[in-house]
């Protein structure tokens, strides 16, 4: 990066999976452009090493609805680009209260692979985890297709489409500490080692720190809130052919992770407003008791010992991420807020925001 003191056409911080598919659909919108992806540890090491990797067609708001529509069109066309990309298909069930199913189908986006529809409990549920019940009064919907990423080499293998155009770099272990206007609509980026560069355009891609102290350092508004975000590991071997099974009235769902030996269960916590340090983040006692709650209505799990694994997500208030321009700095943008459904929504929000990044360029 130190090679020209040009400004780049786009630098983008962050490089988990939204930042880097920013970087990468950007580039392949525009393969002139200079773009460069920084991130202050290694790309996919922030929260989305912590992701559970799945794709359902769900969209609770007519936003995120839309965004799961755009998405899954753009991740089939990342598979047939990228034949290494680790992404399998797998089946989805949803159980709800029968009083909820026409909202619930309502929910569920109907495209080329999936056709929600009310289905008979005993087959839906053949392969779920051994003695799965569902309890009176739920009825089971299907015909649903999810995909889920089967490694950890997701955004390894987007990261090496990126660097494989030209006038493309990424920049581990750099943590940008100032973005800043030069006046001119481009942007000053500084660096915590006081190195600096020039950017035409700028996309932060934060992931939960949009709701954290160092979204300060582009005077990000602090309208985004973080909340954790908790799965258990639960030692059943799934079958090969498994589905995830969704508990909607609990939002919760058990991911087969057959690679593992295992299910993870992901569930809602109510701890808010903390703040994305790995280090100081636990499944607490509260944690532990409401998961196996919901559990215990559906599966028996006593006597396994569960492990887990926590992190966090930025939420609005509305829970819609955004592409939102940075009024102090012009031609910059915050890119997330993604709610914990960062890997379902990216390819979408990825798009909108190269989107806003090319009007920026112009002026518009």
């Amino acid at each position: 990066m130190d090679r020209t003191r040009d400004p780049f056409d786009l630098v983008v911080v962050g490089a988990g999976i939204i930042g880097t598919l920013v970087a990468l659909l950007a580039k392949r919108h525009h393969p002139g452009w200079r773009i460069a992806l920084v991130d202050r540890s290694l790309a996919g090491h922030g929260a989305t090493l912590y992701s559970a990797f799945l794709d359902v067609p769900l969209g609770a708001t007519p936003v995120r609805r839309a965004l799961t529509e755009r998405s899954r069109v753009l991740y089939q066309q990342l598979r047939a680009e990228l034949p290494d990309l680790p992404l399998r298909d797998l089946p989805a069930v949803f159980l709800t209260s029968e009083a909820r199913v026409q909202e619930r189908l309502d929910g569920l986006v109907r495209d080329a692979t999936s056709a929600p529809r009310r289905v008979d409990a005993a087959a839906a549920l053949a392969l779920a985890p051994p003695g799965f019940r569902s309890p009176e009064g739920m009825a089971v919907l299907g015909e649903v297709r999810a995909a889920r990423c089967t490694g950890p080499t997701l955004v390894t293998t987007l990261l090496h489409a990126f660097l494989a155009r030209p006038g493309s770099v990424c920049l581990e272990g750099v943590e940008v500490v100032r973005v800043s206007s030069e006046g001119d609509g481009s942007q000053r980026l500084t660096a915590h080692d006081g190195r600096e560069w020039v950017a035409r355009r700028t996309a932060l891609c934060l992931g939960p720190w949009l709701g954290s102290a160092r979204a300060a350092l582009a005077d990000v508004p602090r309208h985004w809130r973080v909340k954790k975000i908790t799965a258990l590991h639960v030692p059943v071997v799934p079958h090969p052919d498994a589905p995830v099974v969704y508990l909607l009235d609990d939002e919760a769902f058990l991911l087969p992770q057959p690679e593992h030996g295992r299910f993870l269960f992901s569930f809602r916590s109510e701890h808010w407003d903390c703040e994305p340090e790995a280090s100081a983040l636990r499944i607490d006692p509260p944690d532990q008791a409401r998961a196996r709650g919901i559990l215990e209505r559906y599966l028996d799990v006593r006597g396994l010992e569960l492990g887990g694994r926590v992190f966090c997500d930025a939420y609005s208030a509305d829970t819609d991420p955004s592409v939102e321009p940075l009024a102090a700095v012009p031609g910059a943008f915050a890119v997330g807020g993604g709610a914990g459904s960062g890997f379902r929504l990216a390819p979408a929000l990825a798009e909108r925001a190269v989107y806003a990044l090319e009007a920026a360029g112009t002026g518009r």
